[in-house]
């Protein structure tokens, strides 16, 4: 019987702290607060649905910087998971161009409602 490579890819009862503190070397209440994000998420979304991940994200109304963090967040999960992690680059971009959009349509609505 070989080992597993991957924590969590098998074995669950380890848990996603565990994992956090031990393989991603966190302090123990950053694990925690990272681990009731993801519980918040399973309660929103399909965690194993990525589009439905990307559509959440996207429609959100937090702050950039706030979607990285739950980007990695969840990037960290799907490690634990034993899946690939997410490309944090390209949800950057696409949060960042989605940021200019809406920018640019708060500015519309300024001009629309002095005139």
């Amino acid at each position: 019987m070989g080992s597993n490579p991957i924590p969590g890819a098998i074995n669950e009862p380890t848990g996603f702290v565990e994992y956090l503190t031990k393989a991603r070397r966190l302090a123990l209440p950053r694990s925690y607060t990272r681990s009731r994000i993801i519980w918040s998420l399973d309660n929103r979304i399909n965690l194993w649905d990525l589009k439905a991940f990307e559509n959440y994200i996207e429609d959100s109304k937090v702050t950039n910087v706030r979607k990285e963090v739950v980007s990695q967040i969840y990037s960290d999960w799907c490690r634990w998971k034993g899946g690939r992690a997410i490309n944090l680059k390209s949800n950057r971009e696409r949060f960042q161009k989605s940021h200019i959009i809406h920018e640019r349509i708060h500015a519309t609505c300024r001009e629309a409602s002095n005139v």
